[in-house]
């Protein structure tokens, strides 16, 4: 007899810093993000009209994709019999600094519409029913091997946090975001909201 060898392998524990990309390629079904080989970041042709999200606070990013259940009970049981997969909360959350790039803060706040004027960068809001969405990506390098990257897709995503600027002498005023994926129902069902993928 032998024993179980323990899973104990550190390339596995994600170490960050993340580059969060707004606006990125929405890949076919079964397909990925196309990434530059050689900067890990998305493919310039393919991804040609996306933002990066620039600099991060020191708290980093927050990655959530939690499901919810419901129960079925009956008078017989004390315990639920059955569970359904009611619901699936996916979100990429922190704290964003270089609020004063227009290109940013235009696909950061819902409902917002961009004038540039003479000697100006204007965003307007305030009015607006509907708002656009975007294909949202976090990419990190492997910490033991920067050759290959990671990546969490949110395919159609929004900012759900606004903005929120604490203006004060001495610090840095970021924004706190939260980028909420929502489906899409066309296409091919467990493959709707997003994606979770690393190289190897």
């Amino acid at each position: 007899m032998a024993g179980t060898p323990k899973n104990y392998a550190t390339p596995n524990i994600p170490t960050g810093p993340g580059d969060v990309w707004i606006n990125v390629e929405l890949p076919t079904v079964l397909n990925e993000l196309t990434l530059d080989p050689t900067t890990w970041t998305p493919d310039s042709t393919a991804s040609a009209t996306c933002v990066h999200l620039g600099k991060i606070s020191p708290d980093g990013l927050t990655i959530t994709w939690k499901p919810t259940f419901e129960g079925q009970m009956s008078d017989e049981t004390s315990a639920p019999y059955r569970y359904t997969l009611a619901g699936e909360e996916a979100v990429i959350s922190g704290r964003w600094l270089q609020v004063l790039d227009s290109a940013i803060l235009l696909k950061m706040t819902a409902g917002a519409a961009q004038r540039t004027p003479t000697g100006k960068s204007v965003i307007d809001f305030g009015g607006l029913t509907t708002f656009s969405t975007y294909s949202v990506a976090v990419i990190w390098k492997m910490a033991e091997d920067p050759t290959k990257a990671v990546v969490f897709h949110l395919f159609k995503a929004f900012n759900e946090a606004g903005l929120e600027l604490g203006i004060k002498r001495g610090a840095d005023a970021g924004s706190p975001f939260s980028l909420r994926g929502l489906a899409i129902s066309t296409r091919t069902a467990g493959q709707q909201i997003g994606q979770f993928w690393k190289q190897t």
